[in-house]
């Protein structure tokens, strides 16, 4: 039966057992992923998908960011800004900065804005 006709193409769905046995088979055999596709009919991206959630779901999640006590203190001239992160690192920002630079700066650090 053509995809063509009024009636939209319906694929049977895949269940999660029948994707981690076909991946588990895969590890054991050394298949491809291409190889893999062609033995159990499923397309690549489908297998590829389910790879990488088993992989996400088995590796431990990062300890989420805690946002820490801040004190304000009156200046009587603009002061710089200073930054210290959870690792120690200290950034001292001047009162006149481009936000882009600094926020590009963050980012090559691993810290996002």
């Amino acid at each position: 039966m053509s995809c063509w006709g009024m009636l939209p193409c319906m694929r049977p769905t895949i269940s999660s057992r029948r994707l981690d046995a076909w991946l588990s088979r895969r590890e054991r055999e050394g298949w491809s992923w291409a190889d893999l596709s062609r033995v159990s009919g499923i397309a690549v991206w489908k297998l590829r998908y389910r790879g990488r959630r088993q992989v996400d779901s088995r590796r431990p999640r990062a300890p989420r960011r805690k946002l820490l006590p801040v004190e304000v203190v009156e200046a009587s001239f603009p002061a710089a800004l200073e930054i210290v992160t959870p690792s120690g690192l200290r950034l001292v920002v001047p009162p006149a900065f481009d936000p882009g630079h600094l926020v590009r700066v963050l980012q090559v650090l691993g810290y996002s804005c």
